[in-house]
């Protein structure tokens, strides 16, 4: 596999929006409120490394976030999969 560039391991290091001056919500340190009314829960995903990288550069082109992209496949996912 071919070594990134500086500028490209700059995008793969895309983090989900940060949480500044978030508050916990409830008795779980775990969710989130965010500025924007989200109440995000925080978990861990792990995923294979080139679809981990692909889904940075999807959000690094959009301006989107992770969470954001995930929530989304995972909600499209369980509505029509059944």
């Amino acid at each position: 596999m071919a070594e990134n560039s500086p500028k490209e391991r700059e995008h793969l290091n895309v983090e989900t929006s940060k949480p500044s001056k978030a508050e916990t919500s409830g008795s779980s340190k775990s969710v989130l409120l965010r500025k924007d009314g989200r109440r995000l829960k925080r978990m861990t995903l792990y995923l294979p490394v080139d679809l981990a990288r692909q889904l940075a550069h999807h959000c690094v082109e959009r301006d989107s976030d992770v969470s954001a992209i995930t929530a989304q496949a995972i909600s499209h996912y369980l509505t029509f999969s059944k």
